[in-house]
């Protein structure tokens, strides 16, 4: 929505599968936030703001959302 408004936004990804986003972490170290869409995109204790300068912290919370929620995000 901000980018369709001319508004600078920081570089983003989508991911339709959990695994896609694991590997986009692996491959590219950094801090990352995740913003879950789907059915629980409003669940706001589900977005997350990772503390790791490597992703590792990330790659953990994103295995475990696909535990727990995959069906639903």
């Amino acid at each position: 929505m901000l980018e369709d408004h001319g508004v600078n936004t920081v570089e983003h990804h989508v991911f339709r599968e959990f695994d896609a986003g694991i590997q986009q972490v692996q491959r590219n170290p950094g801090s990352y936030a995740i913003k879950p869409l789907g059915e629980v995109q409003n669940v706001k204790r589900l977005l997350y703001v990772g503390d790791e300068d490597d992703g590792g912290d990330v790659v953990d919370v994103l295995r475990a959302y696909k535990e727990a929620w995959g069906h639903r995000m």
